[in-house]
């Protein structure tokens, strides 16, 4: 505390050579860090976990920060060599976990996936470890990966308890892939939408159905210009008796949302109403508020809707309060009457 990290760390030292019961191990891994050894520290931390493996959630909180901080990519690669090191000699479950754990901080998801499926064959994690890294990859836009990922939760069959979720999410990296890229065509629309109109199938009585279904909606009518197919099958799911209340009104704002862009302004503000009085004080209504007040905006009622957007500059989404505060200011600044009469 007082700043002589080097004492510090021989006092440690002679306290373990004096007591070997003793571990100091954490505090001289900090230590070393402070002298900005950082080699030495990410030994510690390897050899932290080796010894017991109770310091392994410990050392990967330590690790995250550290490997954010870290611009040297030899600390790095020495790390892993430590690692990997240790587990050629012993094998343990942790420090392979630990070596998956630092793969996924540096967005190495082929790595992190090659890892976790070795430990999965020997039955030292579970299918959950690798569903999670495949939406890890998806959130961070590696879709090829994610797609691998979920593929291979899909080959272990439907006794998997994440094969529908993978179902799911196989498709929807599968979109944001296909959404990515600048060359995309209606003919690779049209097969997306054969695969999920299979999945949907697969996978029926399902709550992740609404989900889904409404990313199949956004394709039918934003992408292939279908938009009274999408408004079909929309009012088709609203119909359906074994989704919940929050899936049916976001179910409804889709609809108002698809309604809105074939034309159709008051009846997708009907339903934007709905779903609003269903779910007031959630987020889920005030996102339909705002989409409402929105679309009064579009055809330049606009008194009416920068009374909403007033309103909504509280809401508890930090978004739909952007939004709106954004909206609010634009119609005030255009409406608001200049004080010369001078054209």
């Amino acid at each position: 505390q007082k700043g002589y990290p080097e004492i510090a760390l021989s006092i440690y030292e002679t306290a373990e050579a004096e007591q070997p019961r003793m571990n100091f191990d954490y505090q001289k891994a900090l230590v070393y860090g402070e002298l900005g050894d950082i080699k030495k520290m990410y030994g510690m931390y390897v050899d932290m976990v080796a010894r017991n493996p109770g310091y392994q959630r410990t050392v990967e909180d330590l690790l995250a920060r550290a490997l954010d901080e870290d611009t040297d990519e030899r600390n790095k690669e020495y790390l892993k060599e430590q690692i990997i090191r240790k587990i050629q000699e012993d094998g343990s479950q942790n420090l392979n976990q630990l070596l998956a754990f630092v793969y996924i901080k540096e967005e190495n998801y082929r790595a992190a996936f090659l890892q976790l499926k070795a430990l999965e064959k020997r039955k030292e994690t579970n299918k959950a470890e690798i569903f999670n890294l495949g939406n890890v990859a998806a959130k961070n836009k590696d879709y090829d990966q994610a797609i691998r990922i979920f593929d291979y939760m899909i080959e272990a069959g439907p006794e998997n308890p994440f094969y529908e979720n993978a179902l799911v999410m196989r498709l929807k990296a599968k979109t944001l892939a296909l959404d990515a890229e600048v060359t995309s065509g209606k003919d690779a629309y049209v097969n997306l939408k054969k695969e999920y109109l299979l999945v949907l199938n697969q996978i029926r009585g399902n709550r992740l159905v609404a989900g889904l279904g409404m990313d199949l909606v956004d394709i039918e009518a934003f992408k292939l210009d279908e938009p009274d197919t999408a408004i079909v099958r929309l009012r088709q799911w609203i119909k359906s008796a074994y989704l919940g209340q929050e899936a049916i009104a976001e179910l409804k704002i889709k609809l108002g949302d698809v309604l809105l862009y074939a034309g159709d302004r008051w009846e997708a503000i009907l339903f934007y109403a709905q779903a609003e009085k269903a779910f007031e004080q959630s987020p889920i209504g005030q996102e339909a508020k705002f989409k409402r007040a929105r679309a009064a905006y579009f055809v330049g009622d606009f008194k009416w809707a920068l009374g909403i957007f007033d309103a909504l500059k509280a809401s508890t989404s930090k978004l739909i309060a952007n939004d709106a505060l954004h909206y609010a200011l634009l119609i005030n600044n255009n409406m608001a009457l200049h004080s010369t009469t001078t054209a």
